[in-house]
């Protein structure tokens, strides 16, 4: 079986679906967001915005860290 999938900064897109792959970095828990994500005192939540190259990096070294620990 070969699925088509085209990701991105933006978003993750199938041949039926597309998904925000963006993210926002809070310092503190956003009120109204419904699904976020919490580590090392930030929060994380889907955003509709590209995400920075700098932010990737920084997620990318926070990833790697976690699972050398």
């Amino acid at each position: 079986m070969l699925i088509a999938v085209d990701h991105g900064n933006y978003a993750i897109k199938t041949p039926n679906f597309s998904f925000v792959s963006g993210l926002a970095e809070h310092t503190v828990r956003p009120p109204l967001a419904e699904e976020i994500l919490e580590y090392d005192g930030r929060y994380w939540t889907l955003s509709g915005k590209r995400i920075s190259y700098q932010t990737i990096r920084k997620l990318r070294k926070v990833l790697t860290e976690e699972d050398h620990k």
